[in-house]
C-alpha cells in the first residue's frame, strides 16, 4: 500500500480523527460514560499535545529543515535535539495526546477506538516511510539516533 505513504498531510490527519471521535460521540449514546474533571483533564491533555507537537516544530525551524513529511527529499538536517531527545516523532506524539483529550472531552468510549487507529496509520504510513528515508539519507547517524531515543516515547 504504498500509494498511501507520506501523501496525506499530517494535519490533515489529525483533524479527520478529530472529526471522527466527534462523530462517533454524537449518537452513541451507549458508549456514554461519566469521566471525573472532564473539562480540565481534557483542556490539559489538548494543551499538552499542542505545547508537545509545537516544541517539535519550533526545534525544525532552528534547524531551518522542513516540517512537511510529504516532502523528504527536502530535509537538510537530522535533527536530535531538544524534544527530539526523547521522542523521535513529537509532532506525532503531540497529537495523539491532543486527540486523547478530545476524546476525554467527549466523555464517548466510541471515539477512543479513534486513537489506537490513528496511532496505528501513523506507525504503518507516515513514520515508516519516513523512517527509511532518514537511514537513507543519514545512514549510521540516524540508526545510532534510534538505538538512543524511542519512536513515540
Amino acid at each position: 500500500m504504498q500509494h498511501l505513504e507520506l501523501r496525506v498531510p499530517p494535519l490533515l490527519q489529525l483533524a479527520s480523527v478529530a472529526l471522527l471521535i466527534w462523530l462517533s460521540s454524537l449518537r452513541a449514546d451507549i458508549t456514554a460514560v461519566t469521566l471525573p474533571a472532564t473539562e480540565a483533564i481534557a483542556v490539559m491533555l489538548i494543551l499538552a499535545g499542542g505545547a508537545i507537537a509545537l516544541s517539535g516544530v519550533i526545534e525544525f525551524r532552528q534547524h531551518k529543515t522542513t516540517m512537511d513529511p510529504r516532502y523528504p527529499d527536502n530535509t537538510e538536517t537530522l535533527v536530535t535535539s531538544g524534544i527530539y531527545q526523547l521522542s523521535r516523532n513529537p509532532m506525532y506524539l503531540g497529537f495523539a495526546v491532543a486527540l486523547l483529550g478530545w476524546c476525554y472531552w467527549h466523555e464517548n468510549l466510541a471515539g477512543f477506538i479513534w486513537l489506537p487507529l490513528f496511532v496505528l496509520y501513523m506507525n504503518r504510513f507516515q513514520i515508516q516511510a519516513e523512517e527509511a528515508f532518514m537511514k537513507r539519507k543519514f545512514g549510521h547517524a540516524y540508526q545510532a539516533y534510534c538505538v538512543r531515543v524511542r519512536r513515540w516515547i
